[in-house]
């Protein structure tokens, strides 16, 4: 990795910029002998969405609109979630005198 001072980068940035560009070369650049940045490509590409990056790295296995429980056991989920009418998740737990977010365990 190349090592200039920041007077030369200074002197010099937009001819250093271009070849960064177009080698892919890291630089440091150096105050008193001291490394103060370190200069290089970007490490991706922008887009314009950013999880087009993850593109092709997943594989869909089985059918992914379908319910995640079969059929059977939905009689046995019933009571495990917010019920019509009943309470909402937060009102159970406040009855159940859970704590609240950033509430310490030891009181308020």
């Amino acid at each position: 990795m190349e090592t200039m001072n920041a007077s030369y980068f200074k002197a010099r940035c937009l001819k250093i910029l271009d070849r960064v560009r177009e080698t892919g070369e890291r630089i440091v650049i150096l105050k008193r002998g001291e490394p103060v940045a370190e200069l290089g490509p970007p490490s991706r590409t922008e887009s314009q969405y950013p999880q087009a990056e993850l593109k092709g790295t997943a594989t869909v296995i089985g059918d992914i609109v379908g319910p995640v429980v079969p059929e059977h056991h939905w009689d046995s989920l019933a009571g495990a979630g917010a019920t019509p009418g009943g309470p909402t998740p937060a009102e159970a737990a406040d009855e159940a005198g859970a704590r609240k977010p950033g509430q310490w365990k030891g009181g308020e």
